[in-house]
């Protein structure tokens, strides 16, 4: 069963950053990352991917990413329940 979903940042003026999951298989996979340019360069898409860590963690999940930038996340900071080879660079849908 495939499921999209989304987790979300958001201010008083509504959502300003958000990523998209696929969940497939027990493995929630990062399809897309998005964060609004007044918030860019502030940290906000790694907020975004320790949300999808604690949501992975609640769900027993593993992660994987076809977006450069959850990549590229957990290149740099590696995690138990990311599934490298599961994580294929897709297209280009990061938008930070």
């Amino acid at each position: 069963m495939n499921n999209t979903l989304k987790i979300s940042l958001n201010d008083e003026q509504g959502e300003y950053a958000y990523v998209s999951l696929e969940d497939k298989d027990n493995t929630y996979i990062i399809k897309e990352t998005y964060v609004d340019k007044r918030y860019r360069g502030q940290g906000k898409a790694s907020e975004l991917m320790k949300k999808v860590i604690e949501k992975a963690e609640l769900d027993n999940h593993r992660i994987a990413a076809t977006c450069s930038y959850g990549i590229s996340y957990f290149e740099k900071n590696p995690h138990e329940l990311y599934d490298k080879d599961k994580s294929i660079l897709k297209e280009e849908v990061c938008h930070l």
